[in-house]
């Protein structure tokens, strides 16, 4: 039984630190596969309202870490671009287990 349907795919790069002959910084895939974009509920703070998009990867394997680049390709082929704003390991033991890794993103935008 499935109970979370990882239906997007995404990629997870980080830099190395070092540049290419050209001044471009080098960056290194942490994940490519498959993923869960949602794009996130509402907080009321002081009459405003903000979204947190979550990306979640179903492994608890990836050692994302906070401003890691992400590419989403979601499920209709829509392109999402982000930041990892914050990244928390996640355990459901809900009929089995199922580790998962929750990403909160910032500066989300689509291409």
């Amino acid at each position: 039984m499935n109970l979370i349907k990882f239906r997007d795919t995404c990629t997870i790069v980080r830099g190395t630190g070092e540049v290419d002959r050209y001044d471009n910084p080098i960056e290194d895939a942490v994940y490519e596969g498959q993923c869960l974009y949602e794009e996130g509920g509402k907080n009321w703070s002081s009459d405003m309202v903000t979204r947190t998009p979550t990306l979640f990867i179903p492994s608890n394997d990836v050692l994302v870490n906070i401003n890691d680049r992400i590419k989403v390709t979601t499920e209709s082929g829509r392109e999402i671009r982000a930041y990892a704003k914050s990244v928390r390991d996640v355990r459901l033991r809900i009929m089995q287990t199922l580790d998962i890794t929750k990403i909160e993103l910032k500066q989300a935008f689509e291409d």
